[in-house]
């Protein structure tokens, strides 16, 4: 269901399926779902996507949240790097360009989801 609506989000600013791929990620933490068991990493591309859908929806709260709970799930050998880009990504949404610019000054972009930028729709 998750990747129907990043599918039909792609290219449509502002789609009313922006808000249903943001409610599935939120079902899918609550649930733990996210991951295949309790063991695993999270995923870090979907960790990233869970962070675009949140800043498409304008959710900044939860993705703080988000950020500050999850990230310790991530593989550590991803895990600063996705928090200094997560938070990047974070100030931006929130027009604070300068703390955007900070964190994002301390990514290292060894991960090719640092490198490619970002493919669906513009922040």
């Amino acid at each position: 269901m998750e990747s129907y609506c990043v599918d039909k989000n792609r290219g449509n600013k502002n789609s009313k399926f922006e808000s249903e791929e943001f409610a599935l990620y939120v079902k899918s933490l609550e649930t733990g779902s996210y991951k295949w068991s309790e063991d695993d990493s999270f995923q870090i591309g979907l960790f990233r996507n869970m962070l675009f859908s949140a800043l498409d929806c304008k959710e900044f709260e939860w993705m703080e949240h988000f950020v500050n709970n999850y990230s310790k799930e991530l593989n550590p050998e991803h895990r600063d790097n996705m928090k200094y880009y997560s938070f990047a990504l974070l100030e931006y949404g929130r027009k604070n360009y300068e703390l955007a610019l900070e964190n994002l000054s301390k990514v290292e972009y060894k991960f090719f989801s640092f490198q490619n930028g970002r493919k669906r729709s513009d922040v």
